[in-house]
């Protein structure tokens, strides 16, 4: 049945926006934790191609003592850093050729008009677009989680990976070395002393040195886990946090699962603690391969989302929106998308540019742990 729609009304941006809208649930459950996704809480702008950021870190140190009479102690003042750097892009455009569009019009219908079947033909365009930047800030922020990524170089394209096998660029987001792996994030010995895949091992107590330690570093605690199902398994059925959640009760406090088929939890033993099981993956390197945002066995301990800490930062170039002189033009911030008419052959494309990066200003407030050494 004919809608009365037009091409430019289907393909106008606000349309598109409202399709990513509509799709930024699917795989984007770590980049909403931390308000990173599009259209989310914990977004900052910046104009232009690059980023910076100055760090001035408090103190904890307690004001030294003077005998009366003495002169005041001098102290140097407090140094100020800088980070700089640019930011990640991307840019696709799609065709949409009228043939294609026209030959899904309703056999008898008006020459000006698509059917509903067009209309679907456009918004499943959109949404393989819209979806593509949306999983790219879900990559980079499980990036961020992981300490850095790499962009493997084909030719003229980009491609995110995990691995640096053939990278022309790294993204390193800077967390110690003692917040990786068996977490010696004090220098005083490692706190993953076990395996968590084994009943005997005491994780609660790990996990208050995690705290512990976070605390001492940055002055932030922990208050989420990301970590898989396997994993999950072993905890909820580890002797130490049955025991301190009594052997009468079951150790899991709180479970609700969202529609993805993700998980939310908390342990009788630590309430304190909220865990993520995350088991999405993206497609990723020259290859599009699916990849786990979480490493097999490995958790991601941060504290409660915050700009304080992490904030993603969106950085903006001049758009033109289409080939005449008389196109849209201006400064679009983040993840823009928009569509303009072309002739020979008669087509719409459908373009987007995408400028953004997560900043971790606090690295040594992330952990990523080998939950079996």
């Amino acid at each position: 049945m004919a809608t009365g729609y037009s091409p430019a009304d289907i393909l106008a941006a606000k349309k598109i926006m409202g399709v990513i809208t509509r799709v930024k649930p699917g795989l984007t459950h770590m980049s909403r934790l931390l308000g990173f996704n599009i259209g989310g809480w914990n977004r900052q702008q910046y104009g232009g191609r690059k980023f910076f950021y100055d760090t001035f870190n408090r103190s904890r140190r307690v004001a030294t003592a003077r005998q009366p009479g003495q002169q005041s102690d001098l102290i140097a003042p407090q140094k100020v850093g800088e980070v700089l750097n640019t930011f990640p892009r991307a840019a696709m455009t799609m065709e949409l050729l009228d043939e294609d569009m026209f030959n899904r019009r309703k056999i008898g219908g008006p020459v000006t008009e698509l059917d509903s079947m067009g209309e679907a033909y456009i918004t499943r365009q959109e949404l393989f677009l819209g979806e593509q930047f949306a999983n790219m800030i879900e990559f980079q922020t499980a990036a961020m989680l992981r300490g850095q990524y790499y962009y493997q170089q084909v030719g003229d394209k980009l491609y995110h990976s995990f691995t640096s096998s053939g990278a022309a660029q790294t993204i390193d987001f800077q967390i110690p070395s003692g917040n990786k792996n068996q977490l010696n994030m004090l220098g005083a010995g490692n706190i993953i002393t076990g395996s968590w895949l084994t009943a005997t091992t005491d994780i609660p107590t790990q996990l208050f040195a995690i705290n512990a330690a976070m605390q001492q570093l940055s002055g932030y605690s922990l208050a989420h886990l990301l970590l898989k199902g396997p994993l999950w398994n072993a905890m909820v059925n580890n002797d130490y946090i049955i025991a301190q959640a009594g052997s009468a009760a079951s150790p899991v406090d709180t479970i609700t699962k969202d529609p993805e088929g993700n998980f939310t939890a908390t342990l009788r033993a630590m309430p304190w603690l909220t865990f993520h099981v995350f088991e999405h993956g993206l497609e990723i390197d020259s290859t599009f391969t699916y990849t786990a945002l979480i490493p097999d066995d490995n958790f991601i301990g941060i504290p409660e989302p915050s700009p304080d800490w992490c904030q993603y930062f969106e950085g903006s170039e001049i758009v033109t929106e289409g080939p005449g002189y008389n196109a849209p033009r201006g400064e679009q911030f983040g993840f823009y998308p928009y569509a303009y008419p072309m002739f020979d052959p008669s087509r719409w494309n459908l373009s987007g540019v995408f400028n953004g990066i997560p900043a971790l200003t606090v690295p040594s407030a992330v952990v990523i742990g080998d939950a079996t050494p």
